[in-house]
């Protein structure tokens, strides 16, 4: 029994290193991937700033998607075009999105979707 605890006191440093390294490295890289923007991330941007404060130009949507831009796409705050374009109101936005192969189905973390973004700011 004493042998087992000696044995754990001695091994418990060792334990603890390898915790604390493998976090580390972790952060590390999460750090990495959360400085290295996407490619088109400034499109991105650039799409959503259009969703927001322009017209109801499916036109936009069209450029930006052959610029690169997947109608997928979400911008830095973690919200998907589809769900923006739909709770900004922009039906046309929001179709040519679906056109191109948006999710009309995706979550946010909470569970609210395209529709429900819809209905909840009075478009619907």
């Amino acid at each position: 029994m004493a042998a087992k605890a000696v044995v754990g006191l001695l091994l418990w440093p060792c334990f603890y290193w390898l915790a604390v390294s493998t976090a580390v490295v972790a952060l590390a890289a999460l750090l990495r991937a959360e400085m290295t923007m996407p490619s088109n991330a400034q499109a991105i941007e650039a799409l959503v700033s259009e969703i927001k404060s322009g017209s109801d130009d499916a036109a936009a949507v069209a450029r930006a998607c052959e610029q690169g831009v997947s109608a997928s796409g979400i911008d830095r705050n973690g919200l998907p075009l589809i769900v923006i374009a739909a709770g900004f109101g922009k039906p046309k936005q929001a179709e040519e999105l679906l056109r191109r192969g948006a999710n009309i189905d995706v979550q946010l973390s909470g569970g609210a979707t395209a529709l429900w973004m819809a209905a909840a700011e009075g478009f619907v």
